[in-house]
């Protein structure tokens, strides 16, 4: 999964819908995807933190979900699990907001055995 593509794509609509399209988060949220793609977690993450001062950005659910991904895949379940807590609370409808709820429910569950 690409995890910037949602974000880039919120961000388009937006832009679209008050004509004016963000450029820099695009980039931005492009440069999240590639290093997604290559380059571990944190590395998305540091770039998901450049964005968080956009407040367009940061209201969006898909934000605060990539982040939570990323900070699953980075071993940190807590800060997830809050990430994930803060999508489901601005997620704009009642299928998006199940789904976030279900990844609170997972992380809140013991960590299940390693698999070797």
């Amino acid at each position: 999964m690409i995890l910037g593509q949602g974000l880039m794509f919120s961000l388009w609509a937006r832009g679209s819908r008050d004509g004016r399209t963000t450029w820099g988060a695009l980039r931005g949220a492009d440069s999240v995807r590639s290093a997604d793609i290559g380059s571990g977690p944190r590395a998305g993450l540091e770039l998901v933190q450049r964005l968080r001062a956009d407040a367009r950005i940061n209201a969006d659910r898909r934000f605060h979900a990539v982040r939570g991904h990323l900070l699953e895949m980075a071993g940190d379940r807590s800060a997830a699990l809050e990430a994930y807590r803060v999508a489901a609370r601005v997620a704009t409808n009642l299928q998006q907001q199940r789904y976030l709820n279900q990844q609170v429910t997972r992380l809140q569950a013991p960590p299940g055995p390693v698999a070797k």
